[in-house]
């Protein structure tokens, strides 16, 4: 044999490969050819896991994936949870045994969880892992306070009084959706994210910021505070136990990144569930308000007689709180962030104002 010829390596033995066999072939995946496949040891503090990658694929970017790394952390956190005795799967617990990656590429990671518990009985493990981008998408909430007076402190306005408050109001955006036969379909507003998961595309932030001249005083990830995480603490959020996570900072006409990293999303059979709703908190005037209303269009039950409605070609919308219920019900986004937005707030997660 030629020296300058590199041999080809030894095919790694699976372990449990038969178990992992009967899993894809539950989910209708081909079976693994151990001559295309090879495994590496997954680590981190919470654990460690078999993984299974395909000629091709580098382990240093598999490790380096952040979304991946997420997901592993959260995984190992909830079947932790089993050995409380009154968890449901506590007499039988599930366990992580190893996990395949079906398809991987700079913008999105497939893999195979092998779950399962002594029974040999596995659970769903099918995860579609998107890496936090230009192409996350991340909803808006902009919500407006009207007060009768307002002072200010520190350059922001502030209410006085919650007696003082004369309306509640939120911006979505309403453009055409034939699919939807509806020529304005009220949705939520979205933002993105940049390579480095900073927050970064806002477009309907900026355009209330610069309508109103000045940056909210309030920006909160309602999802982390939601799953209260621990953190810094900020004004306007209350203390419960380490819950504390997610306040952003007030820097220039609208407020930047918000501290904390966002989640990578995490989508299964075409749903994703770590969509992040980030909390933008306006308080102003009537008179500001006044002046608001001839640039914006009101959406569901708020069209106001003899009032000359603007027709700058803006897709976004003022929609009073109390009809949310019913303005909202076509899109799910919009659902989760009035509800957790009056969650936290009835249960005094957050407070109406820091001053």
């Amino acid at each position: 044999m030629d020296d300058d010829v590199m041999e080809e390596p030894e095919p790694t033995p699976i372990p449990n490969i038969e178990d992992i066999q009967a899993q894809r072939r539950k989910h209708g995946l081909d079976d693994i050819d151990s001559s295309s496949w090879r495994t590496f040891t997954y680590e981190q503090p919470c654990g460690e896991a078999t993984v299974f990658y395909q000629d091709g694929m580098v382990v240093e970017d598999i490790k380096a994936w952040t979304a991946f790394e997420q997901w592993f952390q959260g995984i190992f956190g909830e079947l932790a949870k089993q050995s409380k005795e009154t968890h449901t799967y506590h007499q039988d617990p599930y366990t992580l045994h190893a996990i395949t990656i079906e398809r991987f590429n700079d913008w999105i990671m497939e893999i195979m969880a092998d779950v399962r518990n002594s029974t040999g009985k596995h659970l769903d493990g099918r995860v579609i892992l998107l890496r936090p981008d230009q192409t996350t998408k991340i909803g808006l909430m902009i919500t407006i306070t009207v007060c009768k007076k307002t002072k200010e402190v520190n350059g922001k306005q502030a209410v006085l009084d919650i007696g003082n408050v004369t309306g509640k109001y939120m911006v979505v955006t309403a453009p055409a959706r034939i699919s939807a036969c509806q020529l304005e379909f009220l949705e939520l507003p979205t933002g993105t994210l940049g390579e480095n998961g900073q927050y970064c595309g806002y477009a309907a932030c900026i355009v209330v910021g610069e309508m109103l001249g000045r940056p909210p005083w309030r920006v909160l990830n309602v999802s982390e505070a939601a799953r209260s995480g621990s953190g810094p603490s900020a004004p306007g959020l209350r203390e419960v136990g380490n819950f504390g996570l997610g306040v952003g900072q007030i820097d220039g006409p609208v407020a930047r990144s918000p501290i904390g990293a966002l989640r990578g999303a995490v989508r299964n059979r075409g749903t994703y569930e770590h969509i992040q709703i980030m909390l933008y908190e306006y308080q102003i005037s009537e008179e500001e308000f006044s002046a608001l209303e001839g640039k914006l269009r009101y959406g569901f039950m708020e069209e106001r007689t003899g009032q000359k409605l603007p027709r700058n070609g803006s897709d976004l919308r003022l929609i009073h709180m109390r009809n949310m219920p019913w303005a909202c019900v076509r899109d799910i986004n919009i659902t989760l962030a009035w509800a957790l937005y009056k969650s936290l707030v009835a249960t005094q997660r957050i407070v109406n104002s820091p001053y």
